[in-house]
């Protein structure tokens, strides 16, 4: 019986150690300047984390992409995510929404022709 409560509790609180154990090492690896290892670790935070933790590798992930020149992606996941009820960290996934568009916008406008942005496929888009 003992074996199996604690079990069930080590299962149930696994989430918790990994997310916090790779929390860490995705933020010393995004202030290395190392976006592509903080991506990876991103990613697996954002596979069970919550709350603030949630928010913050969120923001980060997209970061990431940011650094890495993957522009165009930076600015889908910001789009990708709803935005929070805390007005702080709506303020700052408007920023970085902003700041992304900009860059995007920036980047690939240039290289499409004014035929490619008319079409109906291209307005579709966000």
């Amino acid at each position: 019986m003992k074996k199996n409560i604690r079990l069930i509790l080590g299962l149930m609180l696994l989430p918790l150690a990994l997310t916090a154990q790779s929390l860490p090492k995705a933020e010393a690896d995004y202030a290395k300047g190392d976006f592509a290892a903080a991506l990876k670790e991103y990613d697996n935070v954002l596979k069970t984390a919550t709350g603030e933790e949630l928010l913050q590798a969120r923001l980060r992930k997209a970061a990431c992409q940011y650094g890495l020149g993957e522009y165009l992606n930076a600015y889908k996941t910001m789009y990708a995510y709803p935005l929070p009820e805390n007005d702080i960290w709506k303020a700052r996934f408007l920023l970085y929404r902003t700041q992304m568009a900009q860059q995007a916008s920036r980047r690939y406008a240039p290289l499409l022709s004014d035929g490619e942005i008319m079409t109906e496929e291209a307005q579709k888009d966000p």
